[in-house]
């Protein structure tokens, strides 16, 4: 359902992460956009292998360790899921979702050195 975008639009910060948590996955993106928002504001990180994923946080429990996003690869923290469980969710998900339900999309760099690597992400068609 395409919005027209106003001068100050509805913006799901992390999605709807208090109406479904946790923030920053496809089921927190969609319901803010059920209930109205216009713009979904999503956090970047980057994980060892490249990989960029919406998380707010730079650190989480791995096997009873803090571990940075960073530290690990994309397939690992998939197998662990940790709070995400099966919503780990790629920029690219992200773009997917704002181009299917025609809202806008604003990203949140949360390191620096993902600059070069988003700019790549949003250059590249969708299949």
């Amino acid at each position: 359902m395409p919005s027209e975008l106003r001068p100050f639009p509805i913006v799901g910060h992390r999605g709807a992460p208090f109406l479904v948590p946790p923030g920053n996955t496809l089921a927190s993106l969609r319901r803010a956009v059920e209930a109205g928002a216009q713009m979904l504001e999503v956090d970047v990180r980057r994980t060892r292998d490249d990989v960029l994923l919406l998380d707010h946080e730079n650190v989480h429990l791995l096997d009873g360790q803090e571990v940075p996003l960073w530290d690990r690869s994309f397939t690992q923290w998939r197998r662990h899921g940790g709070e995400w469980g099966e919503d780990l969710t790629t920029l690219d998900d992200a773009f997917a979702l704002a181009l299917e339900e025609g809202v806008g999309l604003m990203l949140d760099f949360k390191e620096p050195g993902t600059e070069a690597l988003i700019a790549r992400a949003i250059r590249r068609p969708l299949c």
